[in-house]
């Protein structure tokens, strides 16, 4: 059985039970509407004092205005007014202190740059000084070696050129990459 489609099995029709409701609903509207439908005299005559709201109004349209207008009659009470000049006054203080501090570390800084630059030039320039000496007595010692040694022992002296221990110091260049080679070659010479 399906409640759907018997509607006699439950008495009532729904649609009419729905439609009571409604108009049942509206009467009380129309009952409280009735209430406030009241005549009121609109003939009624205003005094002379009553006109003069027009005349209040602030000339300007903005929403703002008769608030702004209400805080410049507000007074600030005193201790407001010195806490205000005291601030002001603290604050124009830090800025002066700032201002002079801010003087002392940027002539700090210049000459501690000025200082570093120089110690850097002097380094730069003793380091040039000792990589021009080493070069001398390197290229002496090359040229006193290559009078003395016969033409054989090329690896020999090319052994002696390159320094083939492993471990570098700081400042100078990577040379592990020429001495793997240089070392194969050694081994397994090329054939011409």
């Amino acid at each position: 059985m399906d409640p759907f489609q018997d509607s006699d099995q439950f008495g009532e029709d729904p649609a009419a039970e729905f439609l009571a409701r409604e108009q049942a609903e509206l009467k009380k509207i129309e009952d409280l509407d009735s209430e406030f439908n009241q005549k009121v005299d609109l003939n009624y005559n205003f005094d002379e004092t009553s006109t003069d709201f027009a005349l209040n109004e602030p000339a300007t349209t903005d929403a703002y205005s008769f608030i702004s207008n209400q805080d410049r009659f507000v007074q600030e009470p005193e201790k407001v007014k010195k806490w205000r000049e005291e601030q002001r006054i603290r604050i124009e203080t830090k800025d002066a202190e700032e201002e002079t501090k801010k003087i002392e570390w940027k002539e700090k800084a210049k000459k501690e740059l000025e200082e570093w630059y120089k110690n850097r030039q002097e380094q730069l320039v003793k380091t040039i000084e000792n990589n021009r000496l080493s070069n001398k007595a390197s290229e002496s010692e090359i040229m006193a070696n290559r009078e003395n040694q016969s033409n054989g022992h090329d690896w020999e002296r090319i052994g002696k050129l390159c320094d083939f221990n492993p471990k570098a110091n700081k400042n100078q260049k990577d040379t592990s990459r020429m001495r793997s080679i240089l070392l194969q070659l050694k081994q397994t010479p090329l054939v011409r």
